[in-house]
């Protein structure tokens, strides 16, 4: 998928097509509606209804909705639905500055719609024949 096909499907989002994804009463992200059919087997994790996916309210606390997230991303990646594991973690939070209510393996991250906050670094430095420049590269995929 190029850059391109990126934007234009960004562009052509239907809200219609997805449904809120919570934990509690916090919108902390989005899931297709077709993903979230896959998510009601999870029953010890989700409910899943008409207005949305939402964790249990039994998992109450950080450490048990991160232990019940990772059982259910490891699931799906066994699958093949999720891809690319990275062994990295996102908090997934309200607003940035929000203490994480959970947190998640990176290469689930879209999957549910959650914000992911990274950090890209380019930097002048001292060469030996000069000022040089460091410029992050990403892998091809």
């Amino acid at each position: 998928m190029s850059y391109l096909d990126r934007i234009e499907e960004c562009n052509s989002y239907d809200p219609s097509r997805y449904l809120a994804f919570r934990v509690g009463a916090a919108r902390v992200g989005e899931v297709r509606r077709s993903f979230a059919r896959r998510l009601e087997s999870f029953t010890e994790v989700f409910d899943v209804g008409a207005e949305g996916v939402v964790m249990k309210p039994d998992l109450a606390d950080f450490d048990r909705r991160t232990a019940a997230m990772e059982k259910v991303l490891r699931t799906l990646a066994a699958e093949g639905v999720v891809t690319g594991w990275r062994d990295e973690c996102y908090p997934v939070k309200t607003a940035h500055q929000a203490a994480p209510l959970l947190k998640m393996e990176r290469a689930g991250a879209p999957l549910f719609g959650v914000s992911a906050f990274e950090v890209h670094v380019n930097g002048f430095v001292d060469g030996k024949d000069g000022i040089e420049l460091w410029i992050a590269r990403r892998h091809r995929d």
